[in-house]
């Protein structure tokens, strides 16, 4: 949970959650020490280094980790549970952006469509640094995606195409686009570097609501 002061009311009454202030300090921080790493002096560097080392591991632990368990978890168990859908489905729209303040300024689902180009395509509104290159994981995560895309859009298909025919050129038109998305992400490979221990995972193994349930 954010601390107290991180919410926010808007003149609509609307709460709003920034990042917490720990978070954004360490950025600018990691970002100041790479401008300044070769103009600083080489003793009061490394123990900066450290510093931020340290820094990094208290994030990650105690906010950015925890808070993609608690993600993962509340939309698994909307997911599993559809008596639990109604009861957030507002609270849904909140979160990724569809329910917005300002409609003319910001764009449907405003919030999970930052998320996801974040993710995928890092520095592409700010700079064009992003090059073609072997082993790059984020191409996998794409056919995920794409999978989910096709999927999604599966269910859907029988009640707004009657016609059978039509129906199964556009499952080919969706297919075409998972096995470019396959060929994508089955080109860029994998690193060494993938295939190691995690030093941070997320768990839901001992998570069990009902007696009856499945573990998550």
């Amino acid at each position: 949970m954010l601390p107290r002061k991180q919410v926010r009311k808007s003149r609509t009454n609307t709460k709003s959650y920034r990042p917490s202030s720990s978070i954004i300090k360490l950025m600018i921080d990691l970002l100041q020490y790479h401008e300044d790493v070769e103009l600083a002096d080489d003793q009061k560097h490394k123990e900066h280094k450290r510093y931020l080392d340290k820094q990094k591991v208290v994030i990650l632990d105690r906010h950015i980790f925890p808070s993609m368990a608690n993600i993962v978890f509340f939309f698994r168990y909307i997911s599993r549970y559809p008596e639990l859908k109604g009861v957030f489905e507002n609270d849904i729209k909140d979160l990724l952006g569809v329910r917005r303040e300002n409609p003319q300024e910001d764009n449907y689902g405003f919030i999970i469509s930052d998320l996801l180009l974040s993710i995928l395509m890092p520095g592409l509104d700010y700079y064009n640094d992003e090059k073609i290159r072997d082993k790059d994981f984020r191409l996998r995560l794409n056919q995920i995606l794409q999978k989910a895309v096709m999927t999604k859009a599966g269910l859907h298909l029988t009640e707004m195409f009657r016609n059978v025919s039509i129906q199964h050129m556009v499952e080919d038109d969706f297919s075409r686009a998972e096995a470019w998305a396959e060929m994508l992400a089955n080109n860029a490979g994998q690193s060494a570097a993938e295939n190691k221990a995690p030093h941070r995972t997320i768990r839901f193994g001992t998570t069990q609501i009902r007696e009856d349930d499945e573990w998550i």
